[in-house]
């Protein structure tokens, strides 16, 4: 009795919450959102932390790149342009509603493949080899919902309010663990200050952990999620990787460079501007100072 109406507050609760967020203007949504997630508001005027910088972007910062290089499909062309096709992982197809969506012909027709839009992180359906018939109405009423999400409006990340929403098909990369780890390096100004490594990521048992450049382990997780307890195996292909992401941001004060190490390739993921909107907790939290030490704002005055 008590699970259920905890689960029937956290349904209502949730919405509300959105439809007040959107509302908002610009500024005081960014102080509500730093505020429920951070107790304390940010400091704006001077931002030092890690965090902060992240929300001051979020007001202030419109680079005309970034709307591209957030859109996952866009992007992806964008570095096959600069570091060549074996660098992404192909699109298979590109529909621009749910309705062009039919499962009687390839990509769709024939698993495993991964169902994506352009213009969120973690809204991913995973249909897996063996799938004779793709449930295709409840894949389709999943995506609509995924399309409705707007980070721009709920937590003013400019940059995705220019993207022009779309559906996409990769192929499904399998492993023996059942997942790829997840390379993330915080780079700032064309220097890899830290890769946060991400196991199991759309599993239950998600876990990170940070390192340094020389795969030395961090004192410090960044979000929710627990750290790894056994050792990770530093990458075969890590001064690669490096070398690639330090390329990608050498032009950003900050960015964070997404890379899969794939059958002895390295293979581009994302690009990532506003991390957890700002809203992601460093335990230590003395850490979002030291990140936010490695980023040096063009403006820091509003």
């Amino acid at each position: 009795m008590h699970k259920d109406f905890a689960e029937s507050i956290k349904a209502f609760v949730k919405p509300a919450y959105k439809t007040i967020m959107r509302a908002l203007p610009p500024r005081l949504n960014v102080l509500a959102g730093y505020a429920q997630a951070h107790y304390r508001l940010p400091n704006l005027a001077n931002p030092q932390s890690f965090s902060e910088k992240i929300v001051w972007r979020k007001l202030y910062d419109r680079d005309p790149r970034l709307p591209d290089l957030v859109d996952k499909i866009r992007v992806k062309e964008i570095m096959a342009e600069r570091f060549g096709s074996d660098f992404i992982i192909p699109t298979l197809h590109v529909y621009n509603s749910i309705e062009e969506l039919d499962f009687s012909q390839p990509p769709l027709s024939q698993p495993p493949y991964v169902i994506k839009v352009n213009h969120s992180s973690d809204m991913n359906i995973f249909v897996r080899a063996g799938v004779r018939l793709p449930n295709a109405r409840a894949i389709k009423k999943k995506l609509a919902g995924f399309l409705k999400f707007d980070h721009a409006a709920l937590a003013q990340e400019w940059a995705y309010a220019k993207v022009q929403r779309k559906i996409f098909v990769e192929p499904l990369i399998e492993t023996p663990e059942g997942y790829l780890p997840d390379y993330r390096f915080h780079v700032f100004a064309g220097t890899a200050y830290a890769i946060e490594t991400i196991v199991d990521i759309y599993g239950r048992n998600r876990k990170e952990n940070m390192y340094d450049k020389e795969w030395q382990l961090l004192n410090v997780v960044h979000g929710q999620y627990p750290k790894y307890k056994k050792p990770l195996p530093r990458p075969l292909l890590l001064d690669e990787m490096i070398r690639l992401a330090e390329t990608i941001g050498k032009d950003f004060s900050y960015v964070r460079v997404d890379l899969y190490q794939i059958g002895g390739a390295v293979k581009f993921g994302e690009l990532t501007f506003y991390p957890g909107a700002g809203h992601e907790r460093f335990n230590p939290p003395e850490w979002d100072y030291k990140f936010g030490q490695q980023w040096k704002l063009k403006r820091i005055s509003k």
